[in-house]
This record gives structure tokens, C-alpha cells and sequence, in this order.
């Protein structure tokens, strides 16, 4: 394990690099907060995949895979429904808003008064979440090292916290952007070598017939097997009612700021393109969690995890993956929780510094910072945040019997469909006074209460009753206030057409945002990426593996210098074309300043 420790170590120290390099980039908070609006289509992309691809894929939905087999598939692939819309409709619209936060957003909708409580709300509710990606994380790599789980929790929380102060979301998008080519390089050979260990997906398929597997693992159970094993999980409610959560969330105002680092519509519809090509990799997520049910069922059940079923995918690396690849596993794991919090962090310093300070400003009679104080408050917050998201993962791996996938689909079902209604509903219903987006989500949370209530007295809702009482609650009392938009005021009025005007008037990106740095993204992530494929190729040398390991190494290599070597020669060659036009246009600019005017010659 010595190895796989040392590796850690470098990629760690390749992060710290990486994040001090794409800092320069950062001269101000709308460069801190959203890229200068600059990103280009591939890596706002592949940062979205990432953003949304935490640890909990690996060790929350790897006890889903490993209990209930192709459901699993269900949870990723009912996005590809939602695409279409959100290609033609939501991420030319969402781009269009010109923000910075999804508050903001509010604000323009519905005022201040609703900004403000989005915004504390959201605040609270990520530290939640970021709590339960931080604990997926730990969970993992203590399957994989033996390690006590408090330890991981802290030692892991602070170098996440130290790395997400450093470059803001040029970094946090430009290391997603190589840590999407570690978890998707390693996903795809993981579940290569699973399906070669079972005899191809064939020898799979046998396989789970002969385990008498097949009814366990329909992607829809009946409700009777779905009372008797899962504990009323996984039957078609529960699947519609996470449908319907998932469309309201990718299309409300939250979702919005996925595409506000992008230059324009154009690309922001590119960006939706990435999440299609991306979504089948879910099949590789789920193949070495049906591996470890098959052939490695009494090691998850030795497990010391909460819910041992969350340690399958960890299990099927550590039995599979030769020396040096199981620290690269790791990696790969802990980019996909690093790059959920810092996205989430970023955008929660943005929220405070953005929605909330400026009225406590104003309430206190203080004047607003300067922009370089605020660049260097919003660093602090994210030290603060992060201390918080560490507090509450220790506090959720101290309940037993409770697995992480449970938790979030609670947090997902309580937390989230107040926010979710006014701020999808707003968006495409007009005529809606200044107060429906607060009652909406008063009411909304007022149901909420009353589900943990119920819980306390012993009478739980399910997942698919909470979704669907709080979520008619929160639409009804939305609709219900529409009467009262023709007594709306007339600055009311002219503030949402205002609105409604901006969503529908195009991108001027020239004018609006300047010149695309394009050229600088191909040539950093290019080179970084050429540095990590040639880091993994020198992990042959690494003693103990046979040949089909060594080929396996080389396998992983050759995915990732495919993408960094072909961007590093592109990034270099479009320097050198920007560099030449902008040196004569210098020269140009030089000569109509030294040659003499007309009058002058006469």
C-alpha cells in the first residue's frame, strides 16, 4: 500500500499546481465565481459531469447496484428524457440570464425578500450535502485502506478545503476537467477487466441467473418485493416521484448557474451534448457493483461500513485492479467528491458574498468592499464552509444502520422541492405576483416539518409521499396567488418583463464579455493532461504485476494522452495564430500613430 500512497501524494501535489496556475487567471470575483464567462463547451461540460458525479456514484448508488442490480440504471439513464428540452429550451434560456448566482436570479424574478431566503436556504442545504459527499469519500477509501472512518473524514476534508481557496472556478473547472479524464479512464478499464473476469456480459448475464438473481435485479420491482427486500424502495412511484424531482431541479433556477461560465447559447447547448455522451458511462459505474455481488459477497459482508452493500465497488477494485491502479481508484474517487465540493463551495462563497452580504451591508450602514477585499473574503468563506461540511459528515457516519443513498434521497425529498417549485414555475408562468415564490416555499417547508414530525411519532412517509405531498402542497399554494398578479405594482410589472426580455435577448459575447481565452484553456489542460498520461505510463516500472496488469497501466495511459497530447499541440498551434494576430495588429496600430495626418504633410 506503500505505492499506492506515494501516487496519492503526487496527484495531490498536481492538484496544488494546478490550482496555483489557473489562479492567475482570477483578477476579480467574476472571474473567481463563474470564469470571466469564458469557459469554453468541453470543459464547463466535463466540470458539469463532475460536478454531478460525486462519490456517492461509488459507494451510495454502489449499495443500490449491489442490492437491486439494473435500477441503478433507471436513476442515471431517465435523465436522457430530460435532454432534449434542456438542449433547445433551458440552456440557451439559462445562459441568457447574465448571472453570477442562482439568487440572483430570483431577485430579478421575484425580489428581494425571496432572494434572500433562496439564498440562506441554499446555503444550509449544501452543507448538508457537502457533508454527505465528504462522508461517500471517506467511506470509500476506508474500504480500500482499512483506515478509521473519522480520520478520513478530517484528513481528506482539509485538503479539499486547502485546494478549493486556491483558484476559484477557473481551477475548479480546469482540475474537474482532469480528474473527469482519471474517473472516466478508470471507470471504463474497471469494468473492462470485471466483464473479462465474468466471460463478457454474456458470461454476466449467466452468471446472475445462476445466483438466482434476475427477479432482485429488475430495474422496476413489484411492490410486494419491493416491501419485502428494500424496504418499499425501487417500485415505479419511487421511480416516477425521483423523476420528477430530477426534471424540477435541471430545469429551476438552481440548475442555471451550470451555464453561467459559458460564452454563450451556443456552446451552453454543446454543454448538453457532454451530459449525452456521458451518460451511458453509467453501465461501467454499475458492472463492478454486480461483480462484487457475484463473486466478492463475503468480503462486502465483512465490511465494518454502516451498510457493508456501500463498500461493493471498492471491494471489485481492490480484488481487480493490479498494483498502482488501485491508487489511481482512489484518485479517481476522490475527484469526484473534490469536484462536487468545490463546485459547491465556490458557489456557495459566491451566494454569501453576492445575495447575502450586500443587504447586511446596507442593514449595518457599511459601504461594499472592494472587489479585491471581496475576492480574498470569498477564499475565507470557503475555509469556513469547509470546516462546517467536515462537522457534519462526522456527524452522519456516526449513524448506524443508516446508509448514505438513504440520507440523500431524505435530504432530496425534504430539503429540496420548496426551493424547486417557485424557482422552476417562475421561469415559464408569468403573471404570478412578487409574493408567489415565498409562499410557495414557506408553505412547502411548513410540509416538510410536518414529514419529520410524522417521522419522529413513528409514522413515516416513503420517499415517493414526501415528494409528491410536498411538492402539490408547494404548487398549489403557487398557483393560487396568481389572481393577485393584477394587483401587482407597476415597478413589479416592468421588473419582470424585464426579465422575461433579457431570457429571450441573445448573447453579444464581443461586446458583453470581450475576447476568449480559448487558446490558453487547450494549452493548460492539454499540458497537464499530457503530464498525468505520462505519470501513469511510468507506473509500469511499479515491481509485483504481471503482464496483463502492465498492459492494463498502459491501456489507462494511452486513454488519457489521446485527449492531452491531441488539445496540447492544438493549444499551442491556436497560441501561436492568436499571438501573430494580435502582433500585427499591434504593428498596424504602431503605424497609424507614426505616419503623419494629411494636414500635417501639407
Amino acid at each position: 500500500m506503500i505505492v499506492e500512497w506515494v501516487i496519492i501524494g503526487i496527484y495531490l501535489v498536481l492538484l496544488v499546481i494546478m490550482g496555483a496556475w489557473f489562479g492567475k487567471l482570477n483578477t476579480n470575483t467574476s472571474d473567481y465565481f463563474r470564469s470571466g464567462q469564458r469557459g469554453t463547451w468541453w470543459l464547463v461540460g466535463l466540470s458539469m459531469v463532475m460536478a454531478g458525479t460525486s462519490t456517492r456514484t461509488f459507494t451510495g448508488n454502489a449499495g443500490l447496484g449491489y442490492e437491486a442490480g439494473f435500477t441503478f440504471l433507471i436513476i442515471y439513464w431517465s435523465g436522457l428524457l430530460l435532454l432534449p428540452v434542456e438542449y433547445f429550451v433551458i440552456a440557451p434560456m439559462f445562459r441568457r440570464l447574465r448571472a453570477t448566482t442562482s439568487a440572483e436570479v430570483v431577485r430579478e424574478r421575484f425580489g428581494a425578500g425571496t432572494e434572500q431566503l433562496v439564498a440562506y436556504l441554499r446555503v444550509v442545504t449544501f452543507l448538508f450535502f457537502g457533508g454527505a459527499w465528504l462522508w461517500g469519500l471517506a467511506i470509500f477509501i476506508s474500504s480500500v485502506f482499512g483506515l478509521p472512518m473519522v480520520t478520513m473524514i478530517v484528513v481528506l476534508g482539509l485538503v479539499v478545503m486547502f485546494y478549493s481557496t486556491t483558484g476559484g472556478k477557473w481551477a475548479v473547472m480546469g482540475t474537474d476537467f482532469i480528474q473527469g479524464l482519471i474517473m472516466i479512464s478508470m471507470c471504463l478499464l474497471l469494468g473492462y477487466i470485471c466483464l473479462d473476469k465474468l466471460g463478457g456480459f454474456s458470461g454476466m448475464f449467466q452468471a446472475i441467473t445462476d445466483a438466482g438473481l434476475w427477479e432482485e435485479f429488475l430495474p422496476i420491482k413489484s411492490d410486494d418485493m419491493a416491501d419485502e427486500l428494500y424496504g418499499g424502495k425501487y417500485q415505479w412511484r419511487w421511480i416516477v416521484a425521483l423523476f420528477i424531482s430530477s426534471a424540477m431541479w435541471r430545469f429551476s433556477m438552481g440548475s442555471a448557474e451550470r451555464f453561467f461560465s459559458v460564452k454563450h447559447e451556443k456552446e451552453a447547448k454543446k454543454v448538453v451534448l457532454v451530459s449525452l455522451c456521458a451518460t451511458p458511462l453509467a453501465a461501467f459505474y454499475l458492472i463492478p457493483d454486480i461483480t462484487a455481488r457475484l463473486l466478492y459477497s463475503d468480503q462486502v459482508s465483512a465490511s465494518l461500513l454502516s451498510k457493508p452493500a456501500e463498500s461493493a465497488f471498492a471491494i471489485a477494485s481492490i480484488n481487480l485492479l493490479p498494483q498502482g491502479l488501485i491508487g489511481m481508484m482512489v484518485i479517481a474517487m476522490f475527484a469526484a467528491s473534490m469536484s462536487s465540493l468545490d463546485t459547491g463551495m465556490n458557489g456557495n462563497a459566491a451566494m454569501i458574498m453576492k445575495n447575502i452580504y450586500p443587504p447586511l451591508s446596507r442593514l449595518f450602514g457599511k459601504s461594499i468592499v472592494s472587489e479585491e477585499k471581496q475576492l480574498f473574503a470569498s477564499k475565507i468563506l470557503s475555509l469556513i464552509l469547509g470546516a462546517i461540511i467536515i462537522s457534519v459528515a462526522l456527524y452522519l457516519s456516526d449513524m448506524e444502520g443508516v446508509g448514505m443513498f438513504e440520507i440523500l434521497m431524505d435530504m432530496n425529498a425534504i430539503l429540496t422541492p420548496p426551493i424547486l417549485v417557485p424557482t422552476m414555475l417562475g421561469l415559464f408562468i408569468r403573471k404570478t405576483p412578487k409574493c408567489a415564490g415565498l409562499v410557495s416555499i414557506v408553505t412547502g417547508a411548513i410540509v416538510g416539518i410536518v414529514a419529520l414530525v410524522m417521522a419522529k411519532m413513528g409514522m413515516p412517509w416513503s420517499y415517493e409521499q414526501k415528494v409528491f405531498i410536498i411538492l402539490g402542497f408547494s404548487i398549489t399554494a403557487f398557483l393560487l396567488t396568481m389572481p393577485f398578479y393584477k394587483r401587482s405594482s407597476k415597478e413589479y410589472l416592468a421588473q419582470v418583463d424585464q426579465f422575461f426580455l433579457k431570457m429571450r435577448t441573445p448573447i453579444d459575447f464581443a461586446k458583453e464579455v470581450g475576447e476568449a481565452n480559448d487558446h490558453q484553456q487547450l494549452k493548460m489542460l492539454g499540458f497537464f493532461a499530457s503530464c498525468l498520461g505520462g505519470f501513469v505510463l511510468s507506473l509500469c516500472v511499479i515491481p509485483g504485476n504481471d503482464m496483463q496488469g502492465r498492459i492494463y497501466i498502459v491501456a489507462l495511459a494511452t486513454m488519457i494522452l489521446m485527449v492531452g497530447l491531441p488539445m496540447l499541440y492544438l493549444g499551442r498551434k491556436k497560441t501561436r495564430e492568436f499571438e501573430l494576430k494580435h502582433s500585427q495588429i499591434s504593428k498596424h496600430n504602431d503605424a497609424n500613430v507614426l505616419l503623419p495626418s494629411k494636414t500635417e504633410v501639407k
